[in-house]
């Protein structure tokens, strides 16, 4: 089990950020995820123990 914050999230390894088309009209948008970030200890917990690492 992973005893992880649920204040903690972050965005599944294979998540790519995406860059909205330039308006022209002001400072570019910034890149964003098309999703919302989920907690850490979800996103390890669905992995399952086979494939989580503890980290030094």
């Amino acid at each position: 089990m992973a005893w992880i914050s649920y204040r903690h999230i972050a965005h599944p390894g294979h998540a790519q950020p995406i860059a909205p088309p330039y308006q022209g009209t002001d400072r570019p948008t910034t890149v964003t995820y098309p999703n919302k970030p989920r907690a850490v200890r979800k996103l390890v917990m669905a992995v399952g123990p086979k494939a989580a690492r503890p980290v030094p």
